[in-house]
């Protein structure tokens, strides 16, 4: 597999605390390879809705398949692995971007550790995936494991139903939920927890019976403990990025998605985002702001061009706008119920994922954090791709003018560079900034 010549430019830091994870990402790739070679450990492929806690109990390696496919399109490498996976047949219009890469990477067959120097994967012994947010999650998974002929768990996640979306003030339900984390807030009845523990009871009957080690209460009750100290340094982060000018703007917060993932319930996760909390806090008691100059607040939402993150977030620093808040950015990383049996808090946990509750609970959380960031507009990437962000942001576009925010939605892939108009796509930003440069004068008066 040839690499591919960088195309565009990285995007501009803010911080510099987040670095450590592009460099612990490329040892870790390393480590897979020589892990694959000694049989020391498991290496699994995982999906973006995988409880990664309960992994660091036993000896395993995860690789996460949505995040390697935006790591693929970071390095400018998924065109060759989208092309081989459309040539058998994963059409360009039905199969989610992600998935085209990986499987593209399968079909390649690649395996070689000097490959790593850029980005790779040593092939799986075993596969977990789960049935969140699509279809394609769930069958991407068993496609895997087909293929390499490797044992597969698929996570039956369910659907939380809006009937248990009650709030009591129907007309302003936005207001009634915490600005920070994935959490869903409603009371759930009780057969979804017992289906969601049944489920993940099973998960641990089969990484016990794969990786050959015993189920250890006390050591996952430890990981437990770190991932909510992690999600608790989080929500002070999130708290500080309401300060003027925003301290840490959303390209800097989707470094922080690959520890919400691979590193929670670890010390080196919780290492990463104190070290990153240090930093935003010296910036906001210096009036430092992510950007030189901030004239435009947004909150940016749903999976942004990976392949091309500098010409979109330069494009945007250069005009002034910074993104000061993106549930994208907090999905995965939220406070757990600790005072429930360990397996429980997992399940608790996973039926409160941000992809579970209605559309109308999404459409509140971006109204919320509109609001409570002060934000002057809303911009939605719509993945072409995706199967579900576009009925997602379609609810939360109408709620969010219906209160009179100026929105823009984006129709760009996540990792599908062919997809991507930068001259289109920079004259609607022009244009958005200007409806909102127009607002905020007829607001002054």
């Amino acid at each position: 597999m040839a690499t591919e010549e960088r195309k565009t430019e990285r995007a501009i830091k803010g911080v510099q605390s987040t670095r450590p994870v592009s460099k612990w990402l490329k040892t870790y790739f390393f480590d897979s390879f020589e892990a694959k070679k000694t049989g020391e450990k498991v290496i699994a492929w995982a999906g973006g809705y995988t409880v990664y806690e309960i992994t660091h109990v036993f000896p395993m390696i995860i690789h996460m398949v949505d995040n390697f496919g935006a790591f693929m399109g970071t390095r400018q490498l998924s065109s060759r692995p989208i092309e081989l996976a459309e040539g058998m047949g994963y059409s360009h219009s039905s199969t989610c971007s992600y998935y085209r890469n990986i499987i593209g990477y399968m079909l390649e067959g690649i395996g070689d550790p000097e490959f790593a120097n850029v980005v790779g994967a040593p092939a799986p012994d075993i596969v977990l995936g789960g049935l969140q947010p699509c279809f394609m999650h769930g069958e991407s998974f068993r496609i895997l494991g087909r293929h390499y002929g490797v044992p597969t768990f698929v996570f039956d996640n369910p659907a939380i139903h809006p009937r248990m979306d009650i709030h009591e003030d129907e007309k302003n339900s936005w207001a009634e939920h915490s600005h920070c984390g994935g959490e869903y807030k409603h009371k759930v009845e009780s057969h979804y927890m017992d289906y969601t523990v049944a489920q993940a009871k099973d998960l641990v009957a089969f990484l016990e019976k794969h990786t050959k080690t015993k189920y250890d209460e006390g050591k996952f009750r430890e990981v437990l403990q770190l991932s909510d100290k992690q999600a608790e340094i989080f929500e002070q982060i999130w708290e500080l990025r309401r300060a003027y000018p925003c301290p840490i703007g959303g390209n800097d917060m989707m470094a922080l998605i690959t520890p919400q993932l691979l590193l929670s319930g670890t010390e080196l996760g919780v290492e990463i985002y104190e070290g990153v909390l240090k930093e935003v806090k010296e910036k906001v008691e210096n009036k430092e702001g992510g950007i030189p100059e901030e004239k435009y607040r947004l909150v940016t939402d749903a999976i942004p061009p990976w392949y091309n993150m500098g010409g979109l977030y330069n494009y945007l620093r250069e005009k002034g706008a910074i993104s000061v808040a993106e549930t994208y950015t907090m999905m995965w990383q939220q406070r757990l119920d600790l005072s429930l049996k360990p397996i429980e808090t997992l399940a608790d946990k996973i039926m409160r994922w941000y992809t579970l509750p209605s559309t109308r609970e999404r459409a509140d959380s971006h109204l919320r954090l509109l609001k409570r960031f002060d934000a002057d507009g809303l911009l939605l990437w719509t993945p072409i791709s995706c199967k579900v962000y576009p009925c997602w942001n379609s609810s939360s576009r109408d709620l969010a003018r219906e209160y009179g925010y100026p929105v823009l939605e984006l129709d760009i892939d996540q990792t599908d560079p062919r997809d991507y108009d930068d001259a289109g796509i920079k004259s609607r930003i022009d244009g958005f900034l200007e409806v909102i440069e127009t607002r905020k004068r007829a607001q002054k008066g």
